[in-house]
């Protein structure tokens, strides 16, 4: 995941430049909505296939584990991004 993080900060970067104030808002909004919703799709994908198991038994978990994935980082990663 390391250079496609890079490259998503990156691109955040270029399209929400840091030196204004209301994109670090915005930086965080779309880091928690789009960012970790895809992240953690793709990954919780990739550890089922890895572990054996069909592309749609991990499509099926991503569906019922993504909102609890979601409604955690949100208790924990705005405020990070605010220090």
């Amino acid at each position: 995941f390391g250079p496609l993080v890079a490259a998503y900060y990156d691109f955040s970067d270029w399209i929400l430049p840091p030196e204004l104030v209301i994109n670090r808002f915005l930086k965080i909004l779309m880091d928690q909505t789009a960012y970790i919703a895809t992240k953690s799709a793709i990954y919780v994908t990739l550890v089922g296939v890895l572990a054996g198991r069909p592309v749609g038994e991990c499509v099926e978990e991503v569906k019922a584990r993504l909102w609890g994935i979601l409604t955690a980082a949100w208790r924990f990663w705005p405020l990070v991004h605010c220090v």
